[in-house]
């Protein structure tokens, strides 16, 4: 390995853990990446890459921190997050009465009865 080859690897592995903390990153080295840069695009290829590490365990803490299944957990924060029934369900592509059955029993699983209340109970990263 060439020095120049080492350097580019310490480089491409700072940008994985960059990429946990600022993800909106990502949309903006796309857009560079279009350019044809072969070394901005494997790191948008690693930011991405990151950012669903990030979020498959953010999602896995919180299933277990509320023993919620993936989906219910899934659900929750996407509703902590400021996102409404009717766009999950477009997203996920199912029935909002279906979002509406996993979120009663999200609600059971939390103890709590609104979405506010709910997004105050998995965003609050004290507990």
């Amino acid at each position: 390995m060439t020095v120049r080859d080492n350097h580019e690897e310490r480089f491409f592995n700072e940008l994985k853990e960059y990429a946990t903390l600022y993800p909106s990153v990502i949309p903006r080295l796309r857009q560079a990446a279009g350019a044809g840069n072969p070394h901005v695009t494997k790191a948008v290829d690693i930011f991405a890459e990151a950012s669903r590490h990030a979020e498959t365990a953010h999602i896995t803490r919180c299933s277990a921190r509320f023993d919620l299944t993936l989906t219910q957990a899934r659900l929750a924060l996407y509703l902590a997050e400021g996102g409404t029934i009717a766009e999950y369900a477009e997203a996920m592509g199912v029935k909002t009465s279906t979002v509406r059955t996993h979120l009663k029993s999200v609600f059971a699983k939390t103890g709590v009865k609104r979405q506010a209340e709910l997004a105050i109970l998995i965003l609050d990263r004290s507990r």
